[in-house]
C-alpha cells in the first residue's frame, strides 16, 4: 500500500449463517441498520475487504 491513509470501518455483528460454494465459504452477519459502516453500505458487490473479527462475551470484552 503507498498511501499512509488507511479508512477502517468498525462495527457490531452477529453470525447468521455458514455455508459452502464452489468459490469458497459464505459467512453471513446481521448488522442493525444504525451501525452499518457507510463505506460497507456504498462498497459495490464483489468489492474486496479486509476483515478482522474478534468473538465478544457477554461483559462486552474479547473472548479468548
Amino acid at each position: 500500500m503507498t498511501d499512509s491513509t488507511i479508512v477502517a470501518m468498525n462495527c457490531e455483528a452477529k453470525l447468521y449463517a455458514f455455508r459452502k460454494t464452489r468459490e469458497g465459504t459464505v459467512v453471513s452477519f446481521v448488522i442493525h441498520p444504525q451501525e452499518i459502516p457507510e463505506g460497507l453500505a456504498t462498497a459495490d458487490i464483489g468489492a474486496r475487504i479486509m476483515l478482522a473479527m474478534v468473538e465478544i462475551g457477554d461483559d462486552e470484552r474479547p473472548k479468548k
